[in-house]
């Protein structure tokens, strides 16, 4: 018996040839069409799908634009094609796609042509990661072919990150991306990488709007069959699940020869490989009475399906329960001994299992690092996942890898890196981390104690920094018995110990200047009481100004969108942390007292009636306050000039003069309620000005 051989190659280049016939009006909400590579903020629809492709700037921040070599013959080439997005700098490039609808299942594809845009005529291979999984190597070639992937994938979150790795064998480009939405009864839940997906009697390629999915579908024409076709519509399965274009099942192909089998093969290299197998069948001659079309599927010489009977003008489909298991398959459709024609076959989908083992970088994990580097602005290829894959971690950062729990990460390197501001607050949200390096940037303020309750941290490098106060007591215990390398070399304003216990400047050195400066604030304090006797008895109401949200109350959700949901931090304290914030345009810091320490309730209460009772043009403005359930915050005008320390040091090259500082002084004095608190603010701030210029 003469045998009807199908050798299924992976010809989905073909796939972009299409037919301008084929356009309609379809929906593309479940779409995100990119052309990698076209003008920032551009978009087109596509002539021949129909399908509106937008540019990549809003999906990833690295690489460069180009265009394919002149020299390429672009005939049948499609539109998307013509350029692309080159990665020459950084390991792991990521497109984050964030679709409408999350936690579905989606189509996603990549396509690559190398075009020789770098006119060095060497073609790359690199590896495309989905997430953190391998996902395939791009291997091209030569210039001028086109390589495309497909996998259908469940997403279990509401993003999904497509990656390009630089393997050291040429750079990563890419020239189109896609993400379709599927239905969820469509496929397994499982990851499945498209092998082949054919329509035995087309005669060109199709995808959408023909499908509503845009899955794309080759012909596979043989002179060893004839084809069959109807123009009747064919009627799909009340509980379909696969979607079949109408187009596909209107055709089928059958034997020349009525008693041949349809006999075809697919393999791949590793025996752990799994596949999925659906085949569809529509009879679309109505037969006679007395002939029959009846057939039975084998794979491998086992009997896999039969004996089956296709419906006139209904589509039935045969797939793979569970997977197909090995490195060799041959399936042939033989018909059977009751059988007067010969078998029939309309369309085959080969899927080919794709496990994705590795797991994602611990959530809080994520979550602390994405706020270091937004908090810090770090200028690094800081994209994807942290922690992998593991040979493209980000740079800086070492992990722990598990074969069972997700990676964590342990070691965080921000040397060199241009830092400012304090140091962050979500460094204590670094769990397992035990290398610490925040060495040679222009940290400020004092090094907060909470460092010393990361439990696994050995070594902790703060040095060539501008920190200031005392080392933590805590600190230096841990560093004293040895569970602690710490360097804190070079911060000049730093205290290695408690600052008390520092050397002073000779007594006669000290004593007269503080004498001078308490007698010119006396002095100031009794100028400004004259005034405001001589001015009004209530000279406080006189100069009372009473901004327009004064002592409103705002409720806890307001509050998260005045902050961004506390995405910047100023300051903190014992009992508070201060976040800057926006109030109508106007620029406010916000302060949120902790609910699980007793004692904020009380610094709140003191804070909000001081704030809320007194109000002067020479005083921070309140704008008002939150105490809802266990959430307490203060809303208050933020001095966007920096804080006190930093505008009396003398390194400073804005540095305020002594009569300015008096000047400061006496407004203060003027808004304050007492005369006990007018002279206390006035020597503080004095002796304020005196230890930061001495050193003291």
């Amino acid at each position: 018996m003469k045998v009807l051989e199908l050798f299924l190659a992976a010809v989905m280049a073909a796939a972009f040839c299409l037919s301008p016939s084929l356009v309609h009006a379809q929906d593309q909400s479940g779409f995100i069409s990119i052309d990698c590579g076209i003008t920032e903020g551009s978009s087109y629809n596509d002539k021949i799908t129909g399908i509106r492709y937008i540019s990549d700037e809003n999906y990833t921040n690295a690489g460069v634009n180009k265009n394919i070599s002149p020299k390429i013959n672009t005939t049948g080439i499609d539109k998307q094609y013509l350029n692309l997005r080159s990665f020459p700098d950084g390991n792991k490039i990521c497109y984050t796609l964030k679709p409408l609808r999350s936690k579905n299942k989606y189509l996603i594809r990549a396509g690559f042509l190398y075009g020789n845009y770098d006119e060095l005529d060497d073609v790359p291979k690199f590896d495309l990661y989905l997430g953190v999984n391998w996902w395939e190597t791009v291997t091209l070639t030569d210039a001028s072919t086109l390589f495309t992937t497909e996998i259908i994938h469940l997403l279990s979150s509401d993003y999904v990150d497509i990656c390009l790795v630089n393997t050291g064998f040429g750079t990563p480009f890419i020239s189109v991306l896609e993400l379709r939405l599927l239905e969820d009864r469509t496929h397994s839940n499982v990851s499945q990488l498209v092998f082949d997906r054919l329509g035995l009697a087309l005669s060109d390629s199709i995808r959408f709007s023909v499908d509503v999915y845009d899955r794309i579908w080759l012909p596979f024409p043989s002179q060893q069959w004839e084809v069959k076709q109807t123009s009747y519509a064919i009627k799909s399965p009340d509980d379909d699940k696969n979607g079949v274009p109408n187009a596909i099942m209107q055709g089928a192909a059958v034997p020349i020869n009525q008693s041949d089998a349809i006999v075809f093969y697919f393999s791949r290299d590793d025996p752990t490989t799994q596949f999925f197998l659906y085949m569809h069948f529509a009879e679309i001659e109505n037969l006679p009475q007395n002939q029959t079309r009846e057939f039975n599927i084998y794979v491998n010489k086992t009997l896999w399906s039969g004996p089956i009977v296709p419906k006139y003008l209904q589509r039935t489909t045969v797939s793979s329960i569970s997977p197909l298991k090995g490195t060799d398959f041959t399936v042939s459709i033989n018909k059977t001994i009751n059988s007067t024609l010969p078998p029939l076959l309309n369309a085959i989908e080969i899927y080919q299992v794709h496990e994705l083992l590795q797991a994602e970088t611990y959530e809080d994990d994520v979550h602390a690092v994405m706020n270091i580097k937004s908090y810090y602005n770090v200028k690094r290829y800081w994209q994807g996942d942290p922690c992998g894959p593991k040979t493209a971690r980000w740079q800086g950062l070492n992990c722990s890898y598990d074969a069972y729990d997700p990676p964590r990460i342990t070691s965080l390197d921000l040397s060199s890196s241009g830092l400012t501001g304090e140091i962050s607050p979500d460094i204590l949200n670094l769990k397992m981390i035990q290398y610490l390096d925040l060495s040679n940037n222009s940290l400020r303020g004092s090094i907060p104690s909470f460092l010393s309750r990361l439990p696994y941290l050995r070594v902790l490098n703060l040095s060539e920094n501008e920190l200031s106060g005392s080392v933590p007591s805590e600190l230096n215990e841990r560093s004293k018995n040895g569970t602690l390398i710490l360097n804190v070399e070079n911060n000049k304003r730093l205290c290695s110990s408690d600052c008390k216990s520092k050397s002073i400047v000779p007594v006669v050195a000290t004593v007269i200047p503080v004498v001078i400066l308490v007698l010119i604030a006396v002095a100031v304090f009794w100028f400004c009481k004259r005034t405001n006797q001589d001015t009004n008895s209530g000279g406080v109401n006189e100069h009372t100004r009473a901004p327009k949200l004064n002592e409103r109350h705002f409720s806890y959700s307001e509050v998260l969108t005045i902050t961004t949901n506390f995405g910047r931090i100023l300051g903190e304290g014992q009992f508070a942390r201060v976040y800057h914030g926006y109030v109508d345009r106007t620029q406010v810091a916000v302060k949120i007292f902790s609910p699980s320490v007793a004692q904020a309730y009380k610094q709140f209460s003191d804070d909000a009636k001081l704030l809320t009772r007194v109000h002067h043009r020479n005083l921070v403005t309140c704008f008002g306050y939150c105490d809802e359930d266990s959430n307490r915050a203060l809303i208050f005008e933020h001095m966007i000039n920096g804080n006190l320390e930093h505008i009396l040091l003398d390194r400073n090259a804005n540095i305020l003069s002594w009569q300015e500082r008096l000047q400061i002084a006496k407004d203060v004095a003027q808004g304050q309620p007492t005369a006990s608190s007018v002279l206390s603010f006035l020597f503080l701030l004095v002796l304020l000005s005196f230890c930061f210029q001495f050193g003291v």
